[in-house]
């Protein structure tokens, strides 16, 4: 009984510094990564949406959608993007923002639109160097908000 209280000290502990134990039967090397942890948190969420950010707005197919915008509101974007990613990632945050198909419906973006959002989505990530699994595990993530975000016509 001492020895189980010592090890889920030291578990807690460990977790507390970043550190994970695994389950009860289950070893570090069939404990599965999340997308979230695999990407490096909520820091390279926030370089993601930073290089992207900037090659979205360039793109006269997207500029639309950030010409107009204050600074702060901007920030407040980048913020609820970040957390909404950390959630879906399999990360720690709680996302209370709209949901996609509300957050989004009034904007009536395209198929095209979404498509570019894509192609800048995948060329921040290389620029960032992000691995080849965790990118197409992005990407993939987004594809299942397509139908959230992009308007049928």
């Amino acid at each position: 009984m001492k020895l189980v209280r010592i090890v889920s000290f030291v578990c807690a502990a460990l977790v507390m510094v970043g550190h994970v134990c695994p389950a009860e039967g289950q070893t570090k090397e069939n404990k599965k990564a999340s997308l979230y942890d695999r990407l490096g948190g909520s820091e390279t969420l926030g370089k993601i949406f930073d290089e992207v950010g900037p090659l979205m707005a360039a793109d006269p197919l997207l500029a639309k959608f950030f010409q107009g915008q204050s600074p702060e509101a901007l920030k407040a974007q980048r913020d609820n993007t970040i957390t909404f990613l950390c959630n879906a990632t399999g990360g720690p945050c709680e996302y209370k923002g709209l949901p996609l198909k509300k957050a989004h419906g009034s904007l009536n973006i395209s198929e095209d639109q979404w498509k570019a959002f894509i192609k800048h989505l995948g060329a921040a990530m290389d620029n960032l160097k992000i691995a080849a699994k965790e990118k197409h595990d992005m990407l993939s993530l987004a594809g299942h908000y397509k139908s959230d975000v992009v308007q049928k016509k």
